[in-house]
């Protein structure tokens, strides 16, 4: 007779704790106590249990269910651009019959993914940005579950060698070089850029096209101006008042991202600077907040609703054992609104 396999029940009575608590290990819960969680793992490695998602999926139809995470703290990744990347991946999972269990996740939670995917719970996952470490995103790679990186990597990040691995990207340079030659075409050339995180691939080629445009354009200094942000409202804020603070207002400023123009808006409120009679603005990622701004944003659309669709046709595509080949970037578009004039 074959030996029957042990429960959550069992390891609830070996761990002296209750069913619950042990589901709560399992999916790895803020209110269980990590000496708790120690300990419980710990035991449901010597007995080698596994949970009903798994031993489910073992032996029927598995579930149509993967993750989409988030790396970071909540400050760092509260804004609105992740809010709008989440609905975009979860329309386009459900347009493909699947489900998404989303999830944020801080530096305290490396092995959240690794706990969900080997448990059964979730047959891959999407990472979209936050702020992974290297160390966090090579530990993934050695999975034997689907991964899809989507935008913000860092800048060293490699895929050569790994199986079931995919990065989903928007052409960040094309967009960046499309919002700078937009100012100098509309006769701006004391353009100031607002970066996001250096680290980051979005950062650097938003970053290099800047410089790029410039140069081409025979502004030499492009270095000069570059103020380092985080793609966060109150910094671009504190950065760009203290610029002002110290600097005369340049007569244009290229944001990294829309949260950042928002931060640059508020700054030159406080300053009593008009947007666009002193200053012209323009962003990047067009979310639906650009439009409502006073004045509008003009600002970059990355194309963030196909490259979610592309990210869930990837994990699906690969979930189900069938050969991947990750679509090309979306080309970006210009959204003009009233945030940028013309000079004479």
């Amino acid at each position: 007779m074959p030996k029957k396999p042990i429960t959550a029940a069992d390891i609830a009575k070996i761990a002296g704790v209750s069913r619950s608590t042990v589901a709560g290990v399992v999916n790895d819960y803020d209110y269980i106590a990590d000496s708790t969680k120690k300990r419980v793992r710990a035991i449901i490695d010597e007995y080698g249990y596994v949970p009903n998602s798994a031993a489910r999926g073992l032996v029927g139809k598995k579930p149509k269910i993967f993750g989409h995470f988030i790396f970071g703290d909540k400050e760092k990744i509260k804004n609105a651009y992740f809010g709008e990347l989440i609905v975009h991946i979860i329309e386009a999972a459900q347009n493909a019959g699947y489900s998404v269990v989303t999830s944020t996740i801080r530096s305290s939670e490396s092995d959240t993914i690794r706990n969900l995917l080997q448990n059964g719970t979730i047959r891959g996952a999407v990472i979209s940005g936050g702020s992974p470490s290297r160390e966090k995103v090579e530990s993934l790679l050695g999975l034997k579950f689907p991964i899809v990186f989507v935008d913000k990597l860092p800048r060293d990040f490699d895929l050569s060698g790994t199986e079931d691995k995919y990065i989903i990207s928007p052409d960040n340079y094309a967009g960046a070089e499309m919002a700078v030659r937009y100012l100098i075409t509309r006769g701006h050339r004391d353009i100031i850029h607002i970066s996001g995180l250096p680290h980051r691939v979005a950062s650097a080629k938003r970053e290099e096209a800047f410089l790029d445009v410039l140069s081409e354009n025979g502004i030499s200094d492009g270095e000069n101006r570059i103020i380092r942000g985080d793609f966060t409202s109150e910094t671009a804020d504190r950065l760009f008042t203290e610029y002002l603070e110290n600097h005369r207002a340049p007569k244009a400023v290229f944001a990294a991202n829309d949260m950042t123009a928002v931060g640059v808006i508020r700054a030159c409120r406080r300053k009593g600077l008009s947007i666009p009679g002193d200053l012209s603005l323009i962003g990047y990622d067009n979310l639906s907040i650009s439009g409502d701004l006073q004045p509008s944003l003009t600002t970059v659309d990355p194309g963030y609703d196909a490259l979610a669709a592309a990210a869930v046709k990837v994990m699906t595509c690969a979930v189900e054992g069938e050969t991947c080949t990750p679509a090309g970037a979306e080309a970006p578009s210009l959204i003009e609104r009233e945030s940028v004039r013309t000079l004479s």
